[in-house]
């Protein structure tokens, strides 16, 4: 009994270390990200547009380049996770609390055919024919008369959208 006991705390210990490392170098890599930000920032706002400082700025950035990927490379499921984590589905400044995860989710497992199906035959009632199915927010940029029209599509239209998307 004694032995397993010290043996659970050794491989904890072990454990946490490997942790540690890791997290100990994804640390050191954002702090190099940040220098390097930070540099490109300053170059930037001497405003001296010169053949010197394009260089300087393009090796920065060629040293570390964000990796990215194509739509076309991706999966349908892929796809379908990308488009409907809640920060892909809007990019108007709402508050943490505007998550639109859940509502996603739920209508992509509701939603199992085209959307066209669930309305009846009726051409008025289809969503192509409604002017005023998406949301429409009005934003104030200054505090005085200057507002800003937004308009969020409407969550199912959104799903469906995905999903002709994400067809294999």
């Amino acid at each position: 009994m004694f032995y397993s006991i010290i043996l659970f705390f050794f491989l904890v210990i072990i454990a946490s270390f490997v942790v540690y490392k890791k997290v100990n170098k994804f640390f050191i890599e954002i702090d190099t990200l940040k220098e390097k930000i930070s540099d490109i920032r300053k170059i930037l706002l001497k405003k001296e547009v010169s053949k010197k400082n394009i260089k300087i700025v393009r090796t920065l950035i060629e040293e570390n380049p964000v990796s990215s990927i194509s739509i076309l490379e991706l999966d349908s499921q892929d796809i379908k996770g990308y488009f409907k984590e809640s920060s892909n589905y809007s990019n108007i400044g709402l508050p943490e609390y505007f998550n639109f995860k859940v509502i996603l989710d739920q209508l992509d497992t509701l939603i199992t055919q085209e959307i066209s199906y669930y309305y009846n035959s009726d051409k008025k009632s289809r969503p192509e024919n409604i002017n005023s199915i998406n949301y429409k927010l009005l934003s104030n940029k200054d505090g005085k008369y200057d507002w800003r029209p937004f308009e969020l599509i409407h969550p199912a239209i959104y799903i469906d959208l995905i999903n002709s998307i994400s067809k294999k």
